[in-house]
């Protein structure tokens, strides 16, 4: 069974991004994430681990995303990963919405507590479509990419 702990480092390597592609931002200390009919209101948050040691061809048994939420929010995302070998952090790749993602994803409707942590559904099926990526090595990077609904 192959166990994955990943942790945000901070720095460029959160960011979030209004659905209609303004707004992009990696300096808070927050990401913004939230469902909304009109994409200029609506924020998509990408969340990227370093040095992930799953060794390719592995099989991804658990999988789910925690954080804690600035505010209570009524959580309303569909959690997509980068779709890349090796995933650039939000400097070097300065944009959430318009990253390549996976063809799998799991939708997230929950109301969350203002500091309280709070956990995804599993999305291990959504982590091992890039791990079975065949230019996927150990030690490369992910990105966690929280889209919400319209």
């Amino acid at each position: 069974m192959t166990t994955l702990n990943l942790t945000l480092s901070g720095g460029t390597n959160d960011a979030h991004e209004l659905d209609d592609g303004t707004g992009f931002n990696s300096t808070d200390i927050f990401a913004n994430c939230n469902a909304d009919t009109n994409s200029a209101l609506r924020y998509n948050a990408g969340f990227r681990f370093t040095g992930v040691t799953i060794p390719a061809g592995s099989t991804i048994n658990t999988c789910v995303w925690k954080g804690t939420p600035f505010d209570a929010v009524a959580m309303n995302t569909n959690i997509f990963f980068n779709d890349v070998d090796d995933a650039a952090d939000f400097s070097t790749e300065a944009d959430v919405t318009s990253r390549a993602v996976t063809a799998a994803s799991v939708s997230w409707t929950a109301t969350l507590t203002h500091n309280v942590e709070a956990t995804s559904p599993g999305i291990a099926a959504v982590a091992q479509e890039v791990i079975d990526r065949g230019g996927w090595v150990s030690g490369n990077d992910v990105v966690v990419l929280l889209k919400g609904k319209n």
